[in-house]
């Protein structure tokens, strides 16, 4: 964070408690609007999205899209520009860590039966509003609210994808 309380815009590991991460917001439309998939944490169990560290030699989106496939068993098209960012502390031994994560929207079209951590965490789809409620980073939630409304303003009146999405610039690439 900044001497202000604001997050930076792009997350730099600044000090060595700082930890550059990247997040998937694994989403897909139903006949009832669009949905997020969420998953657990493997150690407090909370429903998070898929996120981690940013791998050596990949960018940002690229290791989003690995978490989405590691975590939640899902694969997709990953946008390579974020949605937001936001910060939380992880415990890290004594001390704790901040971490800075990018969220790049994903959208899934393929969802896995098997995938490297399904024996250590849940995963399940729900709409926007009950994600919101049931992840705790308060920034988390502005983004999930941001991101459901520019899907919407892409949407047909009854909130169900759009055929064609030529006439919002926004919808280019959630598609």
């Amino acid at each position: 964070m900044t001497g202000d309380g604001q997050v930076p815009k792009t997350p730099r590991a600044r000090e060595p408690w700082h930890t550059a991460q990247s997040a998937a917001l694994p989403y897909r439309w139903s006949p009832g609007g669009p949905q997020i998939l969420l998953v657990t944490s493997r150690s407090t169990r909370r429903w998070v999205v898929p996120k981690g560290s940013v791998k050596s030699g990949m960018s940002s989106s690229a290791s989003a899209a690995l978490e989405a496939y590691e975590e939640a068993g899902v694969h997709g098209r990953i946008m390579r520009t974020p949605v937001g960012m936001y910060a939380y502390s992880k415990k890290n031994g004594r001390r704790g860590q901040l971490c800075l994560v990018q969220v790049f929207p994903l959208r899934v079209q393929r969802i896995l039966r098997d995938w490297p951590e399904r024996r250590q965490r849940r995963r399940e789809w729900s709409t926007f509003a009950i994600a919101r409620e049931r992840v705790h980073e308060a920034a988390l939630k502005r983004i999930l609210l941001r991101f459901e409304a520019r899907l919407l303003l892409c949407a047909d009146g009854e909130g169900r994808k759009p055929q064609v999405m030529r006439q919002v610039p926004l919808c280019g690439g959630l598609r």
